[in-house]
This record gives structure tokens, C-alpha cells and sequence, in this order.
């Protein structure tokens, strides 16, 4: 029972003063909290008091005539009927603002008059006039402000008593300068400001008043922690018996030296280090001679030993040190002085740790080559600070800027403005892989560049590596070729205004022509009528295949627009074919396979021109006895994108041994021959099919079968 006794004493001590110094501080706050707020409602009070001052104040040229300071020059420029009547309406005034005095002072020959004050009825019976009266004890404040033109607040006291006035500096019409001022006592604001000290001592008193209750409580505390505190000694002593074991398996060697530089404790990660046990040095001196056999060196280990302890560092130095066996080993030492005079000294070995840092140097170096070698630009910039680490020879040419104005300055301002607010890659997690971006170069001309970041670990710091591919060239040479497409496209738009315009001239000589025969149709032989007929079909034709040679002039790859369509208007938009191949004895079919999607997304009206103009045209040039048109899926070769659309043409021959049959698509047009129309169909056809992304195919066999062949992207993703 005698070990809790003597821990009491000074547990009980610190308790005492914990709650002394927690006493006093709460004491301390209670005062500053209430001085400062008597302060504050004094000042505001103060504030609130000068406020209504200056407002009165304001108001007292609004009492006088407007020329009364400009004739107020001397004793005898006002009338006794005029100062009685501003006297009345100055203590008229007074009475109903709660005011002491409301006055104002003129200056004449360097003194102060009273031009129109308050005058009380003593005053007044002790003297008739008071306008012009000599404000003998004047504060020196008031003559200053009056001559400097400034307003003025201050408390004084004078042969009339203890003033606070507010005094606001006017002019009158004619430039004569005056102050109108208003008075209150100072008993007066000292009354309120003793209610304001009354009340923070209330609230002091109220709250100092819990201090009662809070001693018993801590009292109580305190007796339950003496209580508890027998209990925790004996776990104390469990806790140092697990702390020795600790000390003994710790992997980092521990020796404790004493003041008087004894050795007390060396434990056996210590002894797995060095080779030496507490027998074998004994003292501080002893280990000092076993692991620095050299004098000089043990000399400058001493010499930092003792820096070390003077300053109080917890610092961590390396050091060879001599084995038990002769070896050398690279230990970290630490040493820490502890409150009782001891010193802890901390070994580890870094043996393998140097030799790590030697390998990462070589390999550093050896990076720093191969970057310095490569031929695009190379950045290494800082994740914590977005400074440049590195840049290889290869950027500082691109750029124009040093190596040593880009080295250690923030990224940003040289290698992208855009990135000043955030770092689409540090801050967003964005992924950067050659995009185009656009840099200033040191000479301020543009630097297109392939920009392409990555994170990465370098010597323990993290960092992200940027790569820069100058693209400036092919750049301007893309602006060039955009420009010339841009002059192209105008020249187009020119080309297809042109042809309209000579589309509309020869529309109406066709049909300034025509209509003539339309007239004598009727009135003409048989013979002749039936030619009428003949070149009125012609020229239709013509103004039909002129008008879609037209618009496909002026037509571009912009013009398509893609909609979604049922896939059977593809075969009813040409139901009008089977009459004219009935007319010229040809059968006419077309066949959609089953499998193709009842949706399909393209340009349906362009594309049923294009089956139409090749079905017509090689309706009208052939000589054989069936056109077969067929529209079918392809097989998808990809996982994604939109599927194909094969459209097929054929032409039975009418003699499979028949070589001369016309090539209904050939390109020189030696097919169609006996039409004069023949051949223009497929032009239109294979400029649509072009504007379109896609191509005309034409083969035809030794048996004299002909074929055309195109496929278009229709069938969307999602029906796939």
C-alpha cells in the first residue's frame, strides 16, 4: 500500500494546479468578456449620442434667416426683434430634442461669438442681449476646426459646465464660415454608462456563481481518481514487464546510456548488429573506441554527437561503424535525450537501403539519357507543386525557352495556359493521349503540338510525364488546305447559282419551243402529230435529266441528310417502272430479302433516285428479258456501327450464246447505243452513289449477263 501513497502527492498537485490555472483563465475571460462589452455598448452609446448631435446640429441653419451669418458681422448688424425671435425658436428646439444648448459661433478679430445660442431664463434676465457675446473659455478644438473647415465632437467643460457637443461646420450664402453646434451633459451620458457598468457586473457575478458547484464536482473527480488510481499502478507494472519484452524483440537495435555515461541497456537486435554486448562496452567511451578503431574519425563522430545533444535534436545521421568482427556496416543513428539526463541512441541498418539508392541513381541517369536522346519533347513535372523537374534537349529547341528558365518554374506558364485554374489530368483524372493542343512558344508565335500525359513514380515522388510532338508544319499546312476547300466550296456555290440560272433560261426556250406543238397537235396530220408527240416526250426527258444533273452539281456530301424509313418504300417508289417495262416488253421485278430490318436510316429520296435511274435506264437500253432488282443484308464483320444494305441489278440475256450483247454500264457508253438518253442515268447514279461514301460496280460475263452492284450503310446499331 505504499507505492499509491507516494504518487498521490503529485497527482494531486497537478490536479491543484490544473484547476487553479483552469480557475484563473475563466476568471480572465469573465473580466475581458464583460470590459469589452461595457466598452462596446459605452462606444455605441457614444456613437448613438454624437449621431443625434450632428443631426440637431444639421438642422439649426434651417432656424435662422438664410442671409443671418452673412449680416452677423459684428455686435450691432442684428436687431433685438431678430435675436429674440431666433432665441425663441432655438429654445423651442432644445425642449423638444432633449438638448442642453443649440448655438453658433462665429469668429471675429480671433475670437468666438455666440451668434445665436440657447439662452436659459436666468440667462436671459442677468443680460438682455446675448447675440455677439464672447466665448471667453472656448476649447481651442473649436476655434481650429472652425479655422481648418472641419466638423468636431469632443467633451469638455467650461464657466456654463460639463458639455459633450457635436459642432458641424457650415457656410453661409455670402461665404462666411460658422459652426452650428448642440450640447448635452456629460451627466448625463455618465449615468448611462454607470447602468451599462452595473449590468456587466450582474452578468459577471451570474456567472462567476457556478464556480460553487464546479469545485465539489471536481472534488468528487478527483476522489474517484484516486481510487481508480491503485488499480492502475498494478497495470502499470503489467505494462513495463511488456514494454521490456518489447525492447528485447524490437528489430531496430536500442542502447540506453546513462549520465554518467554508463551503458544500462543493449538489447539483442543491438548485439545482431554490432557484435558487441553490454559486457563489451561497458561505457559510452568503450563503444566510442569499438566501432571508430580510427582516431580522426571517432573525433568527428564526436563532434556531431555533441551538437547533436546541445541543440536537443531528434535528428537521424548515418554513420560506418566498425563491427565486433572487423566488418563495416552503414547504420541510421538517432539519438534522443530524454527528462532524466538518459540517452537513447537508435540504430537501423542501411546496408541494403544505400546500395537500393546507388542502383535507382544509375537508373536514373540512365533515363535521363535515353530522354535526352529521344526526338520528341520530354517533361517531368511535379504532382505536389506542378513544377517542371526535367526537360529533355529535344523541347528546349521546340520551344525556345532555356533550360534554366524552364527547370523548376510551374508548368503552366509554359507548357499550357489552359491548365492555370486545373490540371485535366492531376485535377480532373483526365485522359490525355495525343491531343492537339495549342502553345506559345519564348518568341510568342504559335506551337501546334500532339500532346500526350502520363503518371508515373520517380525517385519516391509522384509525377506525371508529358511528351510533346510538334505538328506546327502539318498544322499550317492543314489551315492552307482548309482555306483552299473553303475557296473551292465557294467556287461551287458560284458553279451551281450559274447552272440554275441556266437551267431556268433553257427551261423556258424549251418550253417556248414546245409549246407551239402542243397547239398544232390537234390540227396536224397523223404523221405529223405523232412527231409532236415524239419531241415533246424528248424534251421532257431532257429538262428532267437536266434538272437532277443540276442539283447534283450544286449537290455536297453536307447536303444528305439521314432519316429513318420503312425499308418497303424502297420497292413502291418505283411501282411506276413496270408500266414502261411492260411497254417495252421487258419484265420488270424486285425483291427485298426477309431478313432485312423493317427500319432502315439513310436518304431515301436520293437513294430511290439512284435504283431509279438505273432501273429506268437499263429498262429502255436492254434487249434482254427480265431486270431483276434485289436489296439485301450483309453478313456484320464488327461488333459495332451500322450494318449493310447491298442493292443488286441483273439483266437475264436474251441468247446465252449471244456475244454481242450491249454492256448496259459501260463507262465509255458503248451500251445504250440506241437511245439517245442512254448512259446519262448512270452518271447521275454514280455521282449520287459517291456524294454517298459508296460506289458503282459494274461486271459483265462471257455469257453476256450484266450486273450492277453498290451497298450503303442503312441498317442502324440498334436493330441490329
Amino acid at each position: 500500500m505504499t507505492q499509491p501513497s507516494t504518487t498521490r502527492t503529485p497527482v494531486l498537485s497537478s490536479l491543484l494546479a490544473r484547476a487553479s490555472l483552469l480557475l484563473f483563465g475563466y476568471l480572465a475571460v469573465v473580466i475581458v468578456f464583460f470590459v469589452s462589452w461595457i466598452h462596446h455598448k459605452d462606444k455605441h452609446f457614444l456613437e448613438a449620442t454624437d449621431t443625434r448631435l450632428r443631426t440637431a446640429a444639421a438642422v439649426l441653419p434651417y432656424l435662422l434667416a438664410e442671409d443671418f451669418h452673412d449680416r452677423a458681422v459684428n455686435a450691432t448688424a442684428i436687431g433685438m426683434e431678430e435675436e429674440l425671435r431666433n432665441r425663441e425658436n432655438f429654445n423651442a428646439f432644445v425642449r423638444d430634442n432633449d438638448l442642453v444648448y443649440a448655438y453658433t459661433l462665429v469668429k471675429s478679430d480671433g475670437k468666438l461669438h455666440f451668434s445665436s445660442p440657447t439662452i436659459s431664463p436666468a440667462e436671459a434676465q442677468s443680460r438682455r442681449s446675448w447675440y455677439f457675446y464672447p466665448y471667453e473659455d472656448a476649447p481651442p478644438e473649436l476655434s481650429r476646426a472652425l479655422d481648418e473647415g472641419h466638423d468636431v465632437s469632443l467633451t469638455y467643460k467650461d464657466d456654463w459646465g460639463d458639455f459633450h457637443t457635436t459642432c458641424l461646420f457650415e457656410t453661409s450664402p455670402g461665404g462666411r464660415p460658422y459652426l452650428a453646434c448642440a450640447d448635452v451633459e456629460t451627466s448625463d451620458l455618465e449615468a448611462v454608462y454607470t447602468s451599462h457598468m452595473l449590468l456587466g457586473l450582474g452578468g459577471a457575478v451570474a456567472l462567476l456563481g457556478f464556480l460553487a458547484p464546479l469545485f465539489f464536482l471536481i472534488r468528487h473527480f478527483y476522489r474517484m481518481h484516486m481510487t481508480e488510481l491503485a488499480g492502475t499502478h498494478e497495470k502499470t507494472q503489467v505494462h513495463l514487464e511488456l514494454l521490456s519484452t518489447l525492447v528485447h524483440r524490437l528489430p531496430v537495435g536500442l542502447m540506453l546510456v546513462q549520465p554518467d555515461n554508463r551503458i544500462s541497456l543493449v538489447n539483442p537486435a543491438f548485439t545482431a548488429l554490432t557484435g558487441y554486448s553490454r559486457e563489451d562496452i561497458p561505457t559510452r567511451n568503450a563503444w566510442f573506441r569499438r566501432i571508430y578503431p580510427n582516431v580522426r574519425d571517432r573525433r568527428r563522430y564526436l563532434k556531431d554527437w555533441a551538437h547533436t545533444l546541445k541543440n536537443a535534436e531528434d535528428a537521424t545521421t548515418q554513420m560506418r561503424v566498425t563491427r565486433k568482427d572487423g566488418t563495416s556496416r552503414s547504420l541510421s543513428q538517432q539519438l534522443r535525450l530524454l527528462e532524466d539526463g538518459r540517452i537513447l541512441i537508435i540504430l537501423d541498418d542501411v546496408t541494403g537501403e544505400q546500395e537500393n539508392q546507388a542502383r535507382v541513381r544509375q537508373d536514373m541517369e540512365r533515363l535521363r539519357t535515353i530522354l535526352d536522346a529521344m526526338q520528341v519533347g520530354i517533361a517531368v513535372v511535379g504532382v505536389s507543386d506542378r513544377r517542371i523537374r526535367y526537360v529533355n534537349p529535344r523541347l528546349t529547341e521546340m520551344t525556345g525557352w532555356s533550360q534554366g528558365m524552364l527547370h523548376n518554374a510551374l508548368c503552366y506558364r509554359h507548357l499550357g495556359r489552359q491548365c492555370e485554374s486545373q490540371c485535366p489530368v492531376i485535377d480532373r483524372g483526365e485522359v490525355v493521349q495525343n491531343r492537339e493542343v495549342q502553345l506559345a512558344a519564348a518568341d510568342r508565335s504559335p506551337w501546334h503540338v500532339l500532346k500526350s500525359v502520363v503518371r508515373a513514380e520517380i525517385g519516391g515522388e509522384a509525377v506525371v510525364i508529358e511528351s510533346f510532338s510538334d505538328i506546327t508544319g502539318p498544322k499550317k499546312l492543314e489551315m492552307s488546305l482548309t482555306a483552299a476547300r473553303e475557296a473551292t466550296e465557294k467556287i461551287n456555290r458560284d458553279t451551281a447559282a450559274f447552272l440554275t440560272e441556266m437551267n431556268r433560261r433553257l427551261h423556258a426556250s424549251l418550253h417556248a419551243a414546245v409549246a407551239p406543238l402542243k397547239m398544232l397537235q390537234n390540227k396536224v396530220p397523223e404523221e405529223v402529230r405523232n412527231f409532236a408527240v415524239a419531241v415533246q416526250t424528248a424534251v421532257k426527258e431532257f429538262q428532267d435529266i437536266l434538272r437532277q444533273a443540276l442539283e447534283l452539281s450544286a449537290l455536297s456530301p453536307r447536303d444528305i441528310a439521314e432519316e429513318p424509313f420503312a425499308a418497303c418504300l424502297l420497292a413502291t417508289s418505283l411501282e411506276d417502272l413496270y408500266e414502261k417495262a411492260g411497254e417495252k416488253g421487258v419484265s420488270f421485278v424486285c425483291r427485298t430479302a426477309p431478313d432485312l430490318p423493317d427500319t432502315l436510316l439513310g436518304d431515301m429520296p436520293r437513294i430511290v433516285r439512284i435504283l431509279h435511274n438505273l432501273a429506268e435506264e437499263s429498262i429502255a437500253s436492254t434487249e434482254q428479258e427480265c431486270v431483276r432488282l434485289e436489296i439485301s443484308p450483309l453478313p456484320f464483320r464488327h461488333s459495332s456501327g451500322r450494318g449493310i444494305v447491298h442493292f443488286g441489278l441483273y439483266e437475264t440475256p436474251l441468247d446465252p450464246d449471244e456475244k454481242s450483247a450491249p454492256h448496259l454500264f459501260g463507262e465509255a457508253g458503248t451500251a445504250l447505243h440506241s437511245h439517245a438518253e442512254a448512259g446519262m442515268g448512270v452518271v447521275l447514279a454514280r455521282r449520287l452513289l459517291g456524294i454517298m461514301g459508296s460506289g458503282l460496280c459494274v461486271m459483265t460475263d462471257s455469257n453476256g449477263r450484266t450486273e450492277a452492284h453498290f451497298s450503303l450503310p442503312l441498317i442502324p446499331p440498334e436493330t441490329r
